[in-house]
């Protein structure tokens, strides 16, 4: 089996070290973050795009399920129906897109437009939710997973 991005929970603001560990292990991260403006210290703020997610490659023919539910900081990747959900490669680059548009649009501009449907696999992801600009962490968080809930539910994606 090839390597797949999956997401994992974190225990609360624990993204950056659940981040630097896997990175220690030889894992593939994608956690995405919000950019803003220097603060009047003039240090760059951030925070969580999905506070609480964070994205990993995984091969399971190397790795094991259990690795990730034991980590410290972690409360194990995100399943359903016991199946890690898989995320698929055009949705992480979406999102990195998404992120990298927003970090160009000037603080006092609104995003005027969101991202069109994306499909993927062959299905579509349904609702932008997850790049909607004003939605709050948790809805989006909550977009996020249902967006893994029904990407699960398609044939083509299911196998494990």
């Amino acid at each position: 089996m090839a390597a797949r991005w999956y997401a994992l929970c974190s225990k609360h603001h624990k993204e950056w070290v659940v981040t630097r560990q896997l990175k220690a292990k030889g894992y593939e991260v994608f956690c995405p973050r919000l950019n803003f403006p220097e603060n009047y210290r003039k240090r760059p703020r951030s925070k969580p795009y999905f506070p609480g997610y964070l994205f990993v490659k995984v091969d399971f023919d190397t790795a094991s399920l259990s690795a990730f539910k034991w980590m410290p900081h972690t409360e194990g990747l995100v399943c359903i129906d016991g199946i890690p959900a898989y995320v698929p490669d055009n949705l992480i680059e979406a999102i990195q897109l998404h992120l990298e548009r927003i970090s160009r649009v000037s603080k006092k501009l609104s995003l005027e437009s969101h991202l069109p449907q994306l499909a993927v696999d062959g299905s579509l992801i349904g609702e932008n939710d997850i790049f909607d600009p004003d939605l709050s962490d948790s809805d989006r968080v909550r977009a996020l997973l249902r967006a893994l809930n029904k990407m699960k539910m398609s044939p083509e994606l299911s196998g494990f």
